[in-house]
């Protein structure tokens, strides 16, 4: 990545009614996308982004407005946050980066209490081997959760009633395909259809009725 490093948030203003928004963090600061977006194309012209509202739509056409984001984080270096962009850092809900993604894929032995779990369920296939949460050994096991599992970082999370046993809440992340793809053939050619690590909030509750 060339220029200064930068982020990307979904946040609303808490208790005024308007909508969640995007937001381009630098530091720790936060700037509504769509008003900087505007003075910088009145200040500069040249390319657009595809989208400002949300970030999904933004990583629909990642690679081109990759290349913007960085020209709008330099023209920001350059001239300062435009009145009115700023973000003030009280009174904000953050969200999922990614609040609507589609198909949810969850790696089930990416830790070990996750692997512990499985083998306590007894997720050994029918027709495969044992399953001893050995990664030289077993094939990855994938599981699909809703999207209604994502949650803001401060969001309260609602543990379900009854004689439950919860595990901790789980931080996961996620990566937008960024084009379609079949048998990639490779590891190295699969992972350029990722735009980047995208981190987004799941708090996972494992439960189990007892």
């Amino acid at each position: 990545m060339n220029g200064t490093p930068f982020k990307l948030a979904t946040i609303a203003r808490v208790n005024t009614g308007t909508k969640p928004f995007a937001a381009l963090v630098l530091g720790d600061e936060a700037i509504d996308l769509s008003a900087v977006h505007t003075v910088y194309r009145a200040a500069r012209g040249g390319s657009t982004l595809s989208a400002t509202d949300s970030i999904i739509d933004l990583l629909e056409d990642w690679d081109a407005n990759f290349a913007v984001l960085q020209e709008m984080v330099a023209f920001i270096e350059k001239d300062g946050v435009p009145a009115g962009a700023a973000v003030a850092q009280t009174g904000l809900r953050i969200f999922a980066p990614v609040r609507q993604p589609g198909k949810m894929f969850y790696a089930a032995q990416n830790f070990q209490e996750h692997v512990d779990e499985m083998i306590r369920a007894g997720m050994t296939p029918a027709g495969g081997p044992k399953f001893t949460g050995e990664k030289s050994t077993t094939v990855p096991y994938l599981f699909l959760k809703a999207p209604s599992t994502l949650c803001g970082a401060f969001d309260d999370i609602e543990i379900p009633r009854g004689p439950r046993t919860t595990s901790p809440a789980a931080i996961c992340k996620s990566a937008k395909i960024g084009r379609r793809c079949v048998r990639t053939g490779s590891a190295a050619r699969a992972t350029t259809t990722l735009p980047r690590w995208a981190p987004i909030w799941c708090r996972a509750l494992s439960s189990a009725t007892t």
